[in-house]
């Protein structure tokens, strides 16, 4: 149980494991964090609106039995589990650039929540491959189309 404080204004970073106060990660194994070890803000510290110290060994979020995203044209992780509430996916891309739907779902106890964005667009910074995924075919009558039309794809990963 926390108590809101002055703790709440306070900046964390990331550690060696070997610091005084360093704090293993919930989320990546292997990374460590702090609260005193990080250069305090002097104006976060003016602006924060508490008086008291405030209690929280740990700060806790809700927790949240696993989290997943959802969509027919994105590739990556599609389920996670989470620690405290957060979860954070690393590798989610696209194959063509365009306008996608993102679906997250999350499961907490019997309590099923669901968040969907319709409009997210991806478009690539930099191609790196253009893949023909299928050849043309090259029977057809003069003036209609290619029996078999290619399919082309550009990869920006």
């Amino acid at each position: 149980t926390c108590t809101v404080g002055k703790w709440c204004c306070r900046p964390w970073c990331y550690v060696p494991a070997d610091c005084p106060h360093a704090r293993p990660d919930p989320l990546v194994q292997g990374l460590y964090y702090s609260y005193e070890a990080c250069r305090e803000d002097e104006a976060a510290s003016i602006a924060c609106p508490y008086e008291e110290e405030g209690e929280c060994e740990h700060r806790q979020g809700r927790n949240v039995d696993s989290l997943s995203a959802n969509s027919t044209l994105m590739l990556g992780t599609r389920s996670v589990s989470s620690v405290n509430g957060l979860a954070s996916f690393t590798d989610i891309r696209t194959l063509t650039p365009g306008i996608y739907s993102l679906q997250f779902q999350a499961r907490s106890g019997s309590q099923v929540l669901l968040w969907k964005r319709d409009d997210l667009g991806a478009t690539p910074i930099f191609a790196k491959e253009l893949k023909i995924l299928r050849e043309p075919g090259s029977t057809t009558f003069v003036g209609d189309p290619l029996a078999v039309q290619p399919v082309v794809q550009l990869q920006d990963f």
